[in-house]
């Protein structure tokens, strides 16, 4: 989910619970607080994906955004009971969003110098997917293989193969792990 999906589901849930409501998005520096507004507070990593291992599969970014739905206007009562509504609504809301119960909406209103409103803090996760970057080997392990007959002491080593051009890389095969035979002990 993006961002602007994430205003989208919450502008059509304050549709849901006040038919007819109109949602203005506002800026954090705009001090309008007339009707219902939504400002983004802040956006936090979720997950951590910097440093992941090279991978094929891509990577999933996770950010959590704080929300602040506001309800001001000059008739006091309606705003009073738009709020209550919203925030009883909230308490059951399903995701993609819930309710911040430890955020205190006015505080955060006054801290951003706004004209005081009755308001909640909403919580969302957006995602982001992007490619992982291949990280490239350090150094490439390289294998020259030898007779059994060279390993046994029973002759000569023949000369290195030349290089094959099979879709198999060198480091595909695997030397052989068997020891030399022992001379003349038990």
């Amino acid at each position: 989910m993006s961002l602007q999906e994430l205003v989208n589901a919450v502008s059509a849930w304050v549709k849901s619970v006040r038919p007819g409501a109109e949602l203005a998005l506002r800026g954090l520096a705009d001090p309008n607080t007339d009707g219902l507004s939504l400002r983004v507070l802040a956006l936090r990593s979720a997950n951590d994906s910097r440093h992941a291992l090279a991978r094929r599969d891509p990577i999933v970014d996770i950010l959590e955004v704080d929300l602040l739905l506001s309800v001001g206007g000059s008739e006091p009562e309606a705003a009073m009971e738009t709020a209550a509504d919203l925030h009883f609504a909230a308490l059951e809301a399903a995701p993609p969003f819930t309710l911040n119960a430890s955020a205190d909406a006015l505080k955060i209103s006054r801290g951003l110098r706004l004209t005081p409103a009755l308001g909640i803090v909403l919580r969302g996760r957006i995602a982001r997917e992007r490619a992982a970057r291949p990280v490239p080997l350090v150094r490439e392990a390289k294998f020259e293989l030898v007779g059994k007959n060279a390993v046994d002491g029973g002759g000569p080593a023949p000369p290195p193969a030349p290089e094959s051009a099979s879709p198999e890389p060198a480091a595909a095969a695997t030397p052989s792990r068997r020891r030399p035979a022992r001379r003349g002990g038990t």
